[in-house]
């Protein structure tokens, strides 16, 4: 994994955090980053992927970094989300926070529907890029088919009104 490093708040009275605490913070860091099962990915403003952790090479089916090292995101994107997933991405780049859903299609040609959250952060070249962390929220065919069937029936707003209230992540999104 990329050697990962975060700024460190002034201690008391303005003087730098030490080394030691730096060392734990940026282990703290690497453990989470590496124990998750979300996708946790940083992007470049134009795009381009710049570090992905094992679960989101997972899900965007890719065998390592290297893979996908400076490959432009939006071509895993479906088009038909792409100019959503654009516009996220440009106002995260402009200091927003924020949150949306959208579908992509991994290198094996496997489709995931997936729910991200997003912050701006400050790149080493000084501009601001994307730190993301997405979690896949596809439903497994069985569930996609009987979600599907159910659409009309009173069963089915039941369920999407249980699974709104209780903030189920497979609850269908504006509903």
């Amino acid at each position: 994994m990329t050697e990962i490093n975060i700024a460190m708040p002034q201690g008391r009275r303005g003087k730098k955090a030490s080394p030691d605490i730096t060392r734990d913070a940026n282990e703290f860091l690497r453990a989470v980053v590496e124990t998750t099962t979300d996708c946790i990915m940083l992007v470049a403003r134009d795009g381009r992927l710049l570090q992905m952790n094992a679960p989101g090479l997972q899900m965007i089916e890719a065998c390592s970094f290297a893979d996908v090292d400076h490959v432009s995101l939006y071509d895993l994107i479906v088009p038909e989300h792409q100019s959503s997933w654009r516009d996220h991405h440009r106002r995260v780049c402009q200091g927003e926070n924020t949150a949306w859903e959208f579908e992509i299609v991994g290198l094996k040609g496997t489709r995931r529907y997936l729910s991200a959250h997003a912050s701006p952060i400050g790149l080493a070249d000084g501009t601001v890029g994307q730190l993301a962390i997405a979690r896949d929220i596809t439903l497994p065919e069985p569930r996609r088919e009987c979600a599907a069937a159910s659409q009309g029936s009173p069963r089915g707003e039941s369920w999407r009104a249980h699974s709104r209230i209780a903030g189920h992540p497979q609850a269908p999104a504006g509903q």
